[in-house]
Order: C-alpha cells, then structure tokens, then sequence
C-alpha cells in the first residue's frame, strides 16, 4: 500500500497548540491537517539527523495545560513513523506528537 495513503486520527492537543497550528495554517494558506503534516515530517527528519528521539521537556513547574480533541488527516507513513518514534521514547502518541509540534514550531521561531 502506498505510504501517501491518509488517515483520520483523533489527537489530543494542548489548546495553545491548537490556536498556533491553527494560526500557521492561515498564514501559509494550507489545511490544519496539511500544516500538521508538515510540522511532523520535520520532526521525523530532525529526528533522523540528530538521533535525539525526545522532543521536548516542559519545566516541571508549568500548569497542566488546557487540551482539545482534534481530528487531523495524515498521511499514513508519517502516523506510523511517529507511533514508532512514541514508543521508542516510552511516551503516548499524544503526549509525543504534542511535544514534538512544540519542538518544531520553537525551532521555527
């Protein structure tokens, strides 16, 4: 089957998260579910580089932030590459995903 192939998941995300995915997609005229998907693939790229598999860790003394449950079309590979990348670094998909968009959009800044 072709890796390009979509998929709808459902993620859990950090509000503020939601509100700059949000944000970046306007702002580069793509889809949430296409902005998303680029963000990822430059993570599983930075991943491959580097060989660090852990994101990002919040400070200890950050409130819980607020989530959002949001369905997102993907493509098939990078969902996959991710849970792998998840499980590598013992994290939920989530809780993996959440972080590494984190990452990305800090390295964007």
């Amino acid at each position: 089957m072709d890796g390009r192939y979509k998929m709808t998941k459902g993620f859990t995300l950090d509000l503020e998260l939601v509100a700059r995915l949000k944000e970046g997609a306007e702002n580069s005229g793509r889809s949430i579910s296409r902005y998303t998907e680029l963000l990822l693939s430059r993570w599983i790229r930075e991943t491959e580089m580097s060989g660090n598999l852990s994101p990002y860790v919040k400070p200890q003394s950050e409130a819980i932030p607020e989530k959002q449950k949001l369905g997102l079309t993907i493509r098939r590979d990078i969902l996959k590459q991710m849970e792998a990348l998840a499980e590598a670094d013992f994290r939920p998909f989530s809780e993996y995903v959440n972080l590494a968009l984190w990452r990305v959009l800090e390295m964007e800044e």
